[in-house]
């Protein structure tokens, strides 16, 4: 049985710091502090030219979805959560040490 704890606080607190880290992204890409890094450098300049709305209103946007998963992972809904969470991580794509945000309905679809 004391293994079993282990495991369990273990989980409980790589839960709770991961959706700590998402809500203080989220709540400096809401409010557009660029407390922790200036966010619009991140935007790849494709899908801001292509983007209905500027890079501040969709950077806002962004910052609630994290909100929204951040409370998801702290609360009682944690799998469906991390499931937000990687579908969240799988449209961002890396390359050259810039992220891109993956958006095909901004495109020529």
């Amino acid at each position: 049985m004391e293994g079993n704890k282990r495991v369990v606080f273990s989980w409980n607190m790589l839960r709770y710091s991961y959706g700590a880290v998402l809500l203080l992204a989220g709540l400096d890409k809401l409010f557009g502090t660029d407390f922790i890094v200036y966010w619009p450098k991140y935007i790849s300049p494709l899908v801001g030219t292509h983007m209905p709305v500027s890079v501040g209103v969709f950077l806002g946007f962004m910052g609630i979805v994290e909100i929204a998963v951040a409370i998801l992972l702290v609360t009682k809904w944690p799998r469906i959560g991390g499931y937000l969470s990687v579908a969240w991580l799988v449209l961002i794509d890396e390359e050259r040490g810039k992220v891109k945000v993956l958006v095909p309905m901004f495109g020529s679809c």
